[in-house]
């Protein structure tokens, strides 16, 4: 990984698997995080306040564009920023190389891998590793 080309396979073999995507948000919405948008709706259950959730790592994973408002939301909101753009480069695989690394380096992690495109959409990633 970080050459060109990374991959992250998806199957449903609970016996092997060492984490699981928990929902997928390629909003088509120009909101920000601070205005009530797909991403807070998504993560309303997701959070490090949430008793049940207690015990497990909360990681962001800013990939493009992620600017220091959206950074602070985070932050705010108690997640822990886990940059792993300077290990992979800026490239169209990058996205799975954050999120393959997260799943194989963080046991008990909550994550979300967020992205911003130039228009303002935001994508996200929710998942969990083992």
């Amino acid at each position: 990984m970080g050459e060109g080309s990374s991959w992250l396979l998806l199957g449903k073999d609970n016996e092997r698997n060492i984490g699981d995507i928990l929902a997928v948000d390629f909003g088509e919405k120009t909101n920000k995080t601070e205005e009530n948008s797909n991403i807070e709706n998504i993560l309303s259950d997701f959070n490090p306040q949430n008793s049940e959730k207690r015990g497990k790592s909360w990681i962001v994973l800013p990939g493009f564009r992620m600017n220091e408002t959206d950074f602070i939301y985070w932050q705010q909101n108690g997640w822990e920023a886990e940059d792993y753009l300077p290990c992979c480069g800026i490239h169209s695989t990058a996205a799975a190389f954050g999120i393959a690394r997260t799943v194989r380096e963080k046991s008990n992690t909550f994550f979300v891998h967020y992205n911003c495109h130039a228009s303002g959409k935001q994508s996200l990633v929710l998942g969990s590793t083992k």
